[in-house]
């Protein structure tokens, strides 16, 4: 039987090295995304889940220039190719960090290829 997940991984993975140039819905989502952070406190710690190769995190710096945003994503190729900080190759279902660790959870189009159970239970 096929894991539908790791097939969504290696798609990713395939596709880090393009993503930039193609992925043009995922970033207007994202600063629609971000409009929603109006009033929304400077954190100490942002998580960016799903991070791909880092556009969303790139408008989390900008938003919160004093904050560490940390990048997460599933594909490791995307995590190589992210360069807006900390990037850590991992599974939003599994989240290798302390909990209560972040003051910010974001994640643009990225929790639909996830039990949102496992996801929100971290």
């Amino acid at each position: 039987m096929k894991d539908p997940r790791r097939e969504v991984r290696t798609a990713f993975a395939k596709a880090a090295e393009r993503y930039d140039g193609v992925a043009h819905f995922q970033r207007q989502a994202g600063e629609h995304l971000l409009a929603g952070l109006d009033g929304i406190a400077m954190p100490d710690i942002v998580l960016d889940a799903g991070c791909g190769t880092g556009h969303g995190a790139g408008l989390l710096r900008v938003r919160y220039p004093d904050s560490m945003v940390v990048g997460l994503d599933f594909a490791l190729p995307m995590v190589q190719r992210f360069a807006h900080g900390k990037a850590i190759c991992a599974d939003a279902e599994r989240i290798p960090l302390a909990d209560a660790s972040t003051d910010l959870f974001w994640s643009s189009l990225a929790l639909q290829w996830c039990d949102p159970r496992q996801v929100f239970a971290e």
